[in-house]
């Protein structure tokens, strides 16, 4: 891995790890003065709202970073490329933020207030281009913006929003953020290209491969977006709380595994146009490091979910324990799938295999949220996710199995999945001995975290094989050359 991209990998890591890292400390605050009835009602608009950001988006984030990626050394072409793939996109959420206003119009009924100012985050459609940094990989810029914008939302929620009341205010926030942060990342852009809006006929071309990425982010989010929807409808918005709350900690690696596709897309995308030879090389440490923190997150958020809830959320999210361990496995099937995507459907353009795939698994989500949210409520939702992230990762390995050593990827790291289960079974023993609190949660997380860290580097002094042998014979090479 060259130092470029590993550069980009930990900036891009970075800045979506801010994305969700302060919602996380604002969360306990929020369920605390908010109370979950309140939280669970600006989920519920918030979720709405995401469909028409959805639309105004089509499938630019991963078409634009591709396209980008591709003519990313020659000024003249991105600019062209620039200018017609973000005129597409600026029609797009001009009709997506006019059909926002006809359903505040005609459909609305309830929170109307609150879904009035979330009009701001429906309008960041209008201004996106983080696919265009994604794909000229100027991942430190989006780093930056992201630390500004996050260090703002956390001081501002903390100085203006002081009880129940202040949902509004919240909500006001938290949608003006959205839009401020995307409109501070165009002067890094107009550096890098000349703009210019084009005519129809020069941007109908980009029209058929965008709208073909952008079929199977209406199916994903089905299973991401409208499972909320569904508890607020079906069960209710406390329920969606819950839900709510429990899926912000899984979203935590799957953030980091989003982070990792980003900068991925754009390698793979340049790389199978100019040296598709180190295409393989490059998946299969992905998938080494997808494992790597895959498997450790799973096994650690399982040992201590229960805990963890009552001790960070407080009394009244309880029930979000149950959920949050149903959710887990969804992890490591969302990392599996992410790799494949990113990394080999995309780049690839093999745009039907993510059609169908994505389809598939919004179907079987579709059919477990009718059959198990009126009966578990938000655990039936969870019961959805699963099925659903299951059916797209099979059917991606199915679709390219013979195209991938994928018997390989999984013999490499069959021993980092035990070595999380080992993890898992040391801390549910200590857990036996001492009572539920902040300081032994703290205690279990280090004694867990020491445990994986010393089976790991153990195995990678046996193994070169995998991630993990080549960080641990890299180590042990550098301090021998020390002494």
């Amino acid at each position: 891995m060259d130092k470029k991209l590993g550069k980009n990998l930990i900036m891009s890591i970075g800045y979506n790890l801010l994305t969700m890292i302060v919602p996380f400390i604002t969360a306990p605050y929020l369920g605390r003065v908010l109370g979950a009835e309140n939280v669970g009602s600006y989920t519920y608009v918030h979720s709405i709202s995401a469909y028409f950001v959805m639309f105004g988006m089509l499938g630019f984030r991963n078409y634009g970073n591709r396209t980008i990626a591709r003519v990313r050394d020659n000024y003249e072409e991105r600019s062209k490329a620039f200018s017609q793939v973000f005129s597409l996109q600026f029609l797009a959420g001009g009709i997506s933020c006019i059909a926002y206003v006809f359903y505040l119009i005609v459909f609305c009924r309830i929170h109307q207030l609150m879904a009035l100012i979330v009009g701001l985050y429906v309008m960041t459609s209008l201004f996106t281009v983080v696919w265009f940094l994604e794909g000229m990989e100027q991942f430190s810029t989006l780093a930056l913006r992201n630390l500004i914008i996050k260090l703002v939302n956390l001081v501002t929620v903390f100085i203006f929003v002081r009880d129940e009341n202040d949902v509004v205010i919240y909500c006001l926030l938290m949608s003006a953020l959205y839009l401020i942060a995307e409109i501070m990342l165009w002067p890094s852009v107009l550096k890098k290209v000349k703009f210019k809006f084009c005519k129809w006929k020069d941007i109908k071309p980009h029209l058929k491969p965008t709208f073909l990425l952008f079929i199977p982010t209406i199916a994903v989010s089905v299973y991401q977006t409208m499972d909320k929807i569904m508890i607020g409808a079906i069960a209710s918005e406390t329920e969606l709380a819950y839900y709510e709350y429990a899926d912000k900690i899984t979203q935590i690696p799957g953030l980091i595994f989003t982070a990792i596709g980003a900068v991925m897309l754009s390698k793979m995308s340049y790389v199978y146009t100019n040296e598709e030879e180190k295409a393989v090389k490059l998946i299969g440490s992905s998938m080494d490091l997808t494992f790597l923190i895959s498997t450790s997150c799973m096994f650690g958020i399982l040992a201590i979910a229960n805990e963890f809830v009552f001790i960070f959320y407080g009394k009244e999210f309880i029930k979000s324990g149950p959920i949050l361990i149903a959710l887990v496995p969804c992890i490591i099937l969302y990392g599996w799938a992410n790799v494949l995507r990113m990394q080999y459907i995309i780049p690839n353009n093999l745009d039907m295999i993510y059609i169908k795939s994505t389809f598939a698994g919004a179907g079987m989500n579709l059919i477990c949220n009718l059959i198990f949210i009126a009966k578990f409520q938000a655990l039936g939702a969870a019961i959805g996710t699963i099925a659903a992230q299951l059916t797209v990762a099979l059917f991606y390995t199915f679709s390219i199995n013979k195209r991938l050593p994928f018997s390989s990827y999984l013999r490499n790291n069959i021993v980092v999945c035990l070595i999380g289960l080992a993890m898992f079974c040391v801390i549910k023993a200590v857990q036996q001995f001492h009572p539920v609190s902040l300081l032994w949660l703290i205690i279990d997380i280090i004694i867990g975290a020491v445990i994986y860290g010393i089976l790991l580097f153990i195995y990678g002094l046996y193994s070169k094989r995998n991630l993990a042998g080549v960080l641990v014979q890299g180590i042990v090479k550098k301090v021998k050359r020390a002494k």
